[in-house]
């Protein structure tokens, strides 16, 4: 299978201990311990009053669907006695990186801000210095091509469409080229179906670069060059028949045969879309908000960071994109969309195609209902993640993947974030960016609840730097429309100000800053902006970020209602990766404008009433 390969190299050793606040406590829960059911039939004996090395050798033998189980099992009950299991990777440069638990994470902000993400969603611990902030698309692109040509058993990539320009055709040379060398390799792509048959114009209006008319879409491009078997990878080496490589193409259920025969092709694309962006090659995962064009790899601001073997967060997100993608559409080699995995069509049974889908993906998401039940958000994460503290230390970062498919009901993200907006502690601060501002009322009110006693600095695009700037027809009038909604939300925060007494800002202090908002526009010549993100800053006097939240969402309605979005928590206590956070967060903001009253009185800024038809569009679609 795609998911869940190891290569050899990579396989890990494992050593338990067993730590006991109460040895009684132990044996009075034995009868529920004794047999633990596991994933696919297998089971585990279970006996605690073997010695540590035998718990040590049989948790060793599990995969990982069967830890999984284990750990939904076992953590109620660690709770409850005030047990804790303790492991310890000691094998191969996946190790990570650990500290004294005493010194890295003795903080109790640290603690309760990842018991509460750790309600939500599972947890991960990565090594903090082998996690890259990327700064410049150039970057992005040269990353891609350099993880693809070093992959041996897996190329996993997840965004919204891919263009069909030079960079993009080189882009997918490289992966055949990959295809071709190591016969081990599998490629996985998934891309949403409506913006992927998009015919190619002259102009594309999100990124205004001229597309190759070599090929009339984004399926056309990827069918000819890696699916069709005269492509060229496959004819140098007789691969006609290889079934290496997948192309899925999600279509969201919400777009009926009747609103699919009302809307124009451009415009349908407002219903619903695939918009998470995962980039997965074997053990390495690159999580970004762009996608797949010539734009995003030159003059097209987003934010990048790249986790280097990290092989447990690498298998679930692959399984995340793995089960999406067994529920789209399969791209032929002729440039056709044949029926998926499942044998579910989204257009004629969409009210089954929406149970089934929420059924797997609550499969990865919830192996056990058990987990999220027993624990609040106060939870310390020492209890919650009972399998995952290293032998009396501890990762110095931890990642928490989130996902929002507001048709199907999942609100990970959104959860996670509206946790830690309400439970930052006072005098915290949040860097906050969004390439296009139409924030829900309950992110508002959020906000401006919490500006009472936090710093919140927005960066988002100026009418220049919106990626439809200068595009024609309706699509020309967006960024006055989100010009209208910044106002508006800039006047919110304006009646609060005047409203309340605000605290003194801790990260800020030094230059007497009150609490409060903040509102930034992205300005450099040339450039667009796409980044949208969060870096937290707990009060501990360091002044750099303790948090940082990467993904697709742009925490707009739709983001919350109609697309399907990933996201990264990354919490971490490693000097080094909060100074690089830091340096993203002041690079990103070097070209940030602050917004007042005046801004808005520029003439660009009004469309008359096709403006505000375009900004009621936006509030609610886009």
């Amino acid at each position: 299978m795609l998911c869940g390969r190891r290569h050899p190299s990579h396989t890990r050793k494992f050593t338990y201990c067993w730590r006991s606040a109460g040895y009684a406590d132990i044996q009075t829960q034995m009868p529920r311990l004794s047999s633990l059911r596991a994933f696919h039939g297998h089971y585990l004996q279970y006996h605690v009053l073997r010695p540590p090395s035998t718990l040590g050798k049989a948790y060793g033998t599990l995969d990982r669907h069967q830890r999984r189980s284990f750990h939904s099992i076992i953590r109620p009950w660690l709770h409850a006695g005030n047990q804790r299991i303790f492991c310890s990777n000691v094998g191969g440069e996946e190790s990570p990186s650990v500290e004294r638990l005493d010194e890295s994470w003795e903080h109790p902000l640290q603690r309760s801000l990842m018991g509460g993400l750790a309600k939500h969603t599972v947890a991960f611990p990565v090594k903090g210095n082998s996690v890259e902030v990327l700064d410049s698309p150039s970057q992005f692109y040269d990353s891609l091509k350099s993880f693809i040509r070093s992959a041996k058993d897996r190329v996993v990539m997840s965004a919204l469409y891919m263009g069909t320009g030079p960079l993009e055709q080189e882009l997918v040379d490289v992966v055949a080229d990959s295809l071709h060398r190591n016969p081990n390799l599998q490629a996985l792509f998934l891309f949403d179906a409506l913006r992927s048959t998009r015919k190619v114009r002259s102009e594309d209006g999100a990124g205004l670069t001229i597309q190759s008319r070599k090929f009339r879409s984004s399926t056309d491009m990827l069918a000819k060059m890696l699916l069709a078997k005269s492509a060229r990878w496959r004819f140098i080496k007789g691969l006609q028949q290889d079934s290496r490589v997948r192309v899925a193409l999600y279509r969201t259920p919400e777009l009926t045969k009747r609103l699919e025969r009302i809307l124009p092709s451009r415009l349908n694309e407002v219903i619903g879309v695939c918009h998470m962006k995962v980039f997965i090659f074997d053990n390495h995962v690159l999580m970004s908000g762009a996608n797949l064009s010539s734009s995003y790899f030159t003059n097209r601001q987003d934010r990048y960071i790249l986790l280097r073997y990290c092989s447990d967060l690498a298998d679930y997100l692959c399984e995340l994109v793995d089960t999406i993608a067994s529920f789209s559409y399969i791209l032929d080699p002729e440039g056709l969309l044949q029926a998926n995995v499942v044998g579910i069509d989204p257009r004629a049974t969409p009210v089954l195609f929406r149970k089934e889908l929420l059924n797997a993906l609550n499969r990865l998401l919830n192996p056990s209902s058990t987990f999220e039940s027993k624990y609040t958000h106060t939870a310390d994460l020492v209890d919650l993640q009972g399998g995952l503290w290293l032998d009396g230390q501890c990762a110095n970062t931890w990642v928490f993947p989130t996902i929002q498919i507001g048709s199907l009901g999942i609100y990970q993200d959104e959860l996670c974030i509206l946790w830690m907006l309400e439970n930052l502690p006072a005098r915290s601060c949040v860097h906050f960016a969004s390439a296009y501002l139409n924030l829900t009322k309950e992110f508002q009110a959020a906000l401006i609840q919490g500006s009472i006693n936090k710093c919140f600095k927005i960066i988002t695009a100026s009418p220049q730097a919106n990626g439809f700037y200068g595009s024609r027809g309706i699509s020309g009038l967006i960024p006055k429309a989100y010009s209208l909604l910044e106002k508006d939300f800039y006047e919110q925060t304006c009646k609060n100000a005047a409203e309340k007494v605000f605290e003194q800002c801790s990260l800020h202090s030094s230059s007497n800053c009150k609490c409060g908002v903040r509102l930034f526009e992205y300005k450099k010549p040339g450039w667009t902006f796409h980044a949208k993100g969060m870096w937290c800053y707990l009060p501990d006097g360091i002044n750099l970020p303790n948090m940082t939240l990467i993904g697709s969402s742009n925490f707009g309605f739709r983001s919350r209602q109609r697309d399907i979005e990933a996201q990264l928590f990354v919490v971490t206590v490693e000097p080094g990766l909060r100074k690089r956070l830091q340096e993203e967060t002041d690079s990103l903001f070097s070209y940030g404008h602050e917004v007042h009253r005046t801004v808005f009185l520029d003439p660009d800024r009004y469309g008359g009433r096709m403006s505000s038809f375009a900004a009621q569009l936006v509030r609610s679609w886009l």
